[in-house]
């Protein structure tokens, strides 16, 4: 009788353990798997595509067209208005003083006064000026442009007489009416002298084109166009 018994109790935990492992096993098949998530491959090439962007852009300059060593740079011969320290612009100087944002001159990309005479094109109005920085001084044919805001000399005409003359950052910014930007190379303050007036000047140093008188000189020479000449108003005596 207590062998019947024995066994009883060894087919009945045998058929416990049966069940719940049936249980388990059933629980874990049943249990819901967790959606895959793709990731978005395409955010984290942006995000890549950026953060490399942000660091092969020029620190002179903040331009991401180029690195800090190309020549086209235009910030290379610029003295920083925030630290004085040459080859940066002052919107990227990591010194402590507080930087201002610059703003833009808008330009017309070339809009010389031309004089008619009988149906024909005259030649373009010119105005010979003195241009002195720094001790040396030397005289320049510009051509007069109405349609400038500001007055512009090519790098030559600066690497010819005032190369020992450090360039400022432009205060402005020059765009056309398109918004095209005007690569600016800095700065040349001089005091420029037409006739019996003399007037100080910022002259934007440009890397190619033609000297131009802008509008900004012809108003602080107190200019005007007579015929096919500038002339500057006889005071009454």
């Amino acid at each position: 009788k207590l062998a019947c018994q024995v066994e009883a109790a060894i087919g009945h935990a045998q058929t416990l353990s049966a069940t719940t492992e049936a249980a388990a096993v059933h629980e874990v098949k049943v249990k819901p798997k967790r959606p895959f998530k793709a990731r978005n491959k395409n955010a984290r090439s942006e995000e890549y595509k950026t953060s490399r962007k942000q660091e092969r852009a020029c620190y002179r300059c903040g331009a991401a067209t180029h690195l800090a060593d190309a020549p086209e740079c235009p910030a290379l011969k610029v003295t920083c208005r925030n630290c004085n320290k040459k080859g940066h612009f002052a919107r990227v100087c990591k010194s402590k003083k507080n930087t201002a944002d610059v703003g833009e001159m808008v330009v017309l990309e070339l809009n010389t006064v031309q004089m008619i005479h009988n149906g024909q094109d005259v030649d373009k109005i010119c105005c010979d000026v003195f241009l002195t920085a720094q001790s040396t001084t030397c005289q320049v044919e510009l051509v007069v442009d109405t349609g400038s805001a500001v007055s512009i000399i090519p790098e030559r005409l600066y690497d010819n007489y005032f190369q020992h003359v450090p360039l400022s950052e432009p205060p402005k910014r020059l765009v056309t009416y398109t918004k095209d930007h005007v690569p600016v190379l800095g700065c040349l303050t001089a005091l420029v002298q037409h006739g019996s007036v003399a007037a100080q000047a910022e002259l934007y140093v440009v890397k190619t084109g033609t000297a131009l008188l802008g509008m900004d000189l012809f108003r602080a020479l107190k200019l005007t166009i007579d015929k096919e000449a500038v002339s500057i108003p006889e005071t009454p005596g």
